[in-house]
């Protein structure tokens, strides 16, 4: 058996997670000769960042059919905080695809990560390359749980900072 902690796990927090969950597991007894059953436990703060991670990635990589079906069951905020439509986040993410190369590779760097309860708050630093030229901005993202799975970016202020250095 392989256990995987992914974020930062204290040596208690570790073996809580072995003593009381993965106890509780029940797996097939199937022994094969070099065979590893593998587990991942993650930190509710490894799990936002990842999302986040996701969340950039898709929007520079531009693939719209699989990135926006995602958002249709969450409200959406703008940078500010005010309640915005599914058609006005398309519509300012648009503009953002119109002059970023499709494919572009991003990098996330979180700088602060909070995680309370139903919300997570990501501040990141964001790098790219454009026309062989390094970019970079600093970002806020706000999380909530999915109603598919793991955690969605509700808020942004990406596409505003993209947009500005994108001019």
């Amino acid at each position: 058996i392989a256990v995987e902690f992914m974020g930062h796990w204290d040596d208690l927090a570790a073996y809580r997670y072995i003593t009381v969950e993965l106890l509780d597991e029940e797996i097939d007894d199937i022994r094969i000769e070099g065979m590893v059953t593998h587990f991942e436990a993650a930190t509710p703060e490894y799990d936002v960042e990842m999302w986040v991670d996701m969340f950039v990635t898709d929007l520079f990589w531009q693939g719209r059919k699989g990135f926006l079906t995602g958002f249709e069951k969450q409200p959406l905020f703008n940078s500010q905080g005010d309640l915005i439509s599914l058609t006005e986040f398309v519509k300012k993410l648009e503009m953002v695809w119109a002059r970023l190369p499709v494919k572009t590779r991003a990098f996330v760097e979180p700088i602060t990560t909070q995680v309370s309860g139903d919300e997570g708050r990501v501040t990141a630093v964001v790098t790219w390359q454009l026309h062989n030229e390094p970019k970079q901005t600093e970002s806020f993202f706000r999380l909530q749980p999915s109603p598919y799975f793991g955690w969605d970016v509700v808020q942004t202020s990406l596409l505003d900072d993209l947009l500005a250095v994108l001019c």
